[in-house]
């Protein structure tokens, strides 16, 4: 537990000390990034959207690398809170992009203009996103059978 500590307060310092021109700052990034999610990742998709969503996403998480935060405050500072909430964000952001490109059918809220039609054959799966490092992959859980109610 004190490891944990020891690292957000060694972030803390790093993030903070930042001065302006270090880079954009973090509502621009946020902002840019509802932008590409909202524009390129909404209910209906196709793969050059998406693709072009991907670009975006590790462009603004090298942004985020270098973000301006500006409040050097240790209590209640909530531009760190969001600047930490920002990163959290482009990981879910960029699993969403990446689950979503892998996934080759319509499904719910997820229609492929590319791919209109549901694949139970290849896709009555869950989608599972991880990181490695920086990078996601994506893999598939078969999704059980229901065992017959008695």
């Amino acid at each position: 537990m004190a490891q944990d500590c020891a690292k957000w307060q060694d972030k803390f310092n790093e993030v903070t000390s930042r001065d302006r021109s270090a880079g954009k700052t973090v509502p621009e990034i946020r902002d840019a990034m509802v932008n590409t999610m909202w524009y390129k990742v909404g209910v209906f998709r196709e793969e050059g959207q998406l693709q072009e969503a991907a670009k975006e996403l590790s462009a603004l998480e090298k942004e985020y690398e270098h973000c301006y935060v500006g409040d050097t405050s240790h209590v209640y500072n909530t531009a760190f809170e969001q600047y930490i909430e920002l990163g959290n964000l482009l990981q879910v952001s960029h699993s969403i992009v990446q689950g979503a490109i892998a996934r080759k059918e319509s499904r719910g809220a997820h229609f492929r203009s590319d791919f209109p039609e549901r694949d139970d054959l290849h896709f009555r799966k869950t989608t599972i996103a991880s990181f490695d490092g920086q990078d996601v992959s994506v893999s598939f859980l078969d999704i059980p059978e229901r065992r017959a109610e008695k």
